[in-house]
C-alpha cells in the first residue's frame, strides 16, 4: 500500500510492505529513504518507508500503536493495518502535532466506522468504501481508537 502525500516542500510517498525488498536511497534520484521502525511484535517481515525529497525532507515520526504501522510526517499521520488482512475490529493510535491533523488509515474494512478521540466519540458516520479500505478525516492530537460497527 502507499499513501501520496503533497507536503510544502513537495511530494512524500509512505509505503508499506509485507516482506519487500528494502530500496536504497538514490542521491541520482535526489530521494531521501527512511525506514520506520516498527514494533516487534509486528514481525520482521513488515516495511514501512517514507520516500521524499532529499533537499527538502520533513522531519517524521513513528505513530504509535499495536494493531497499525503508521508515521506523523509534517500534518499528516499515515498508518497501515499491519496484517494481511483488513482490520475488521477495533484499531487505536497515539498522534501528537499541529492541529488540524489530516489523518489517513489504510487496510480497514469496508462499512461504517466510530472514531473516538480521547475517550470521546468525534464522529459515528465514517464511512470506508468498499474498494478504497481507507478511511481519512481531520483532527486535533491525541489517542484515538477506531471502532468497526456491525
Amino acid at each position: 500500500m502507499t499513501a501520496l502525500l503533497r507536503l510544502p516542500g513537495g511530494l512524500a510517498a509512505v509505503i508499506f510492505d509485507l516482506g519487500a525488498e528494502e530500496p536504497e536511497a538514490s542521491p541520482a534520484a535526489g530521494l531521501a529513504v527512511d525506514r520506520v521502525p516498527l514494533p516487534r511484535a509486528m514481525g520482521g517481515a513488515l516495511t514501512l518507508r517514507v520516500l521524499q525529497p532529499a533537499h527538502q525532507a520533513a522531519p517524521w515520526r513513528a505513530v504509535e500503536s499495536v494493531e497499525m504501522a503508521g508515521v506523523r510526517l509534517a500534518g499528516w499521520v499515515v498508518l497501515f493495518h499491519a496484517a494481511p488482512t483488513s482490520a475488521r475490529t477495533a484499531v487505536s493510535f497515539a498522534a501528537g502535532g499541529p492541529t488540524p491533523l489530516k489523518i489517513l488509515t489504510g487496510g480497514l474494512s469496508p462499512g461504517m466506522w466510530d472514531i473516538w478521540r480521547n475517550g470521546w466519540l468525534e464522529d459515528n458516520l465514517a464511512a470506508v468504501a468498499p474498494r478504497a479500505g481507507a478511511l481519512y478525516f481531520e483532527g486535533r492530537p491525541g489517542s484515538y481508537f477506531l471502532r468497526h460497527r456491525p
